[in-house]
């Protein structure tokens, strides 16, 4: 150990970072995975004011259809993988009863992605008040539609 360490008050040595027997120490990140290729959407005239330039043919008053431009099937699918994937490595460990693992979908992902918009779009002052009743709280969300409170 260099000599300057040694009258340096705030230095922790790296004896000191000893775990507790009682305890686990953390393992290492995992290494990433290779990002998947991207193309970005083409612009016709990046420079054009006032007005959107969608590709021709698109319903612009189709939201879905909007959101397909950013979020491609092929890209919902590699999520919907991953997810799964992810999901079956990394089971939940230390609970009496654990839920079991339901692999997810493309319907289920886009669901959640709308329900998501919806919470950001909608504010609520709990997160449980988007699935309580018209009686309860004055509006009736979609939510509950699409994905259950547990």
């Amino acid at each position: 150990m260099p000599s300057s360490f040694s009258n340096d008050l705030d230095f922790v040595r790296p004896t000191q970072y000893t775990v507790p027997p009682r305890k686990k120490a953390k393992t290492p990140a995992p290494k990433p995975w290779k990002l998947p290729t991207f193309n970005a959407l083409y612009i016709d005239d990046f420079h054009l004011k006032g007005a959107s330039n969608i590709p021709l043919g698109l319903d612009n008053s189709d939201p879905f259809a909007l959101f397909q431009l950013f979020f491609t099937d092929e890209m919902v699918d590699n999520i919907v993988e991953w997810t799964n994937m992810y999901a079956e490595h990394h089971q939940p460990e230390g609970y009496e009863h654990p839920r079991p693992w339901q692999p997810t979908s493309r319907t289920e992902l886009y669901a959640y992605f709308g329900v998501v918009l919806h919470i950001g779009l909608v504010i609520e002052p709990r997160i449980e008040h988007y699935w309580g009743s018209l009686e309860n709280h004055g509006v009736e969300h979609c939510v509950k539609q699409y994905i259950s409170k547990t």
